[in-house]
C-alpha cells in the first residue's frame, strides 16, 4: 500500500500569492488596454486622448466626462449614428457653424470610428502577456 502525505500549511500563503499575482495581471492589462486605446484615438486637440483613463476599482477602461463629444466619435452622428437620420435643424430653417461656406439644410454626420474597440482588440496579445509574467 502506498502512503500519501499532504502539508497544507502553505496553502493560506498560496492564497494570498495568487490572488497578489491575479491583481497583477488585472493592473498591466488594464494599463494595456488603456495604452492602446490612447493610440488609437483620434487627434484633432488631443483632448479625447488625455480624457481615457482607467477606474483600477471597477476595472474599466473609459472616456472621462471632459471630452463630452467621445461617444458621438466612437459611434458615427447623423445618418452614420444610432438614428440613422440625417441632421436637421430643430428650430430654424438650417445649420450654421463657424467655417462653414454657407446655412445648410442638413448634413449627413460623421462616420463611426470605435477606437475604444479597437484598443481593446490590438491589447489581447499584451494582456495574455502581463498574464503570463505574473504567473511565470
Amino acid at each position: 500500500m502506498i502512503e500519501i502525505q499532504v502539508n497544507l500549511t502553505d496553502l493560506a500563503t498560496l492564497g494570498a500569492e495568487f490572488a497578489a499575482r491575479a491583481q497583477q495581471a488585472r493592473l498591466r492589462g488594464l494599463e494595456a488596454i488603456e495604452t492602446a486605446a490612447v493610440e488609437e484615438a483620434p487627434v484633432r486637440t488631443s483632448n479625447l486622448r488625455t480624457n481615457i483613463t482607467t477606474n483600477q476599482t471597477t476595472m474599466d477602461v473609459y472616456v472621462s466626462k471632459a471630452a463630452p463629444y467621445a461617444q458621438f466619435v466612437h459611434e458615427g452622428t447623423g445618418l452614420f449614428g444610432p438614428r440613422r437620420e440625417r441632421i436637421k435643424p430643430k428650430t430654424k430653417k438650417a445649420l450654421y457653424w463657424l467655417g462653414a461656406r454657407h446655412p445648410v439644410a442638413s448634413v449627413a454626420g460623421i462616420k463611426p470610428n470605435p477606437f475604444m474597440d479597437r484598443g481593446e482588440q490590438r491589447a489581447i496579445p499584451r494582456v495574455l502577456q502581463a498574464i503570463d509574467e505574473a504567473f511565470a
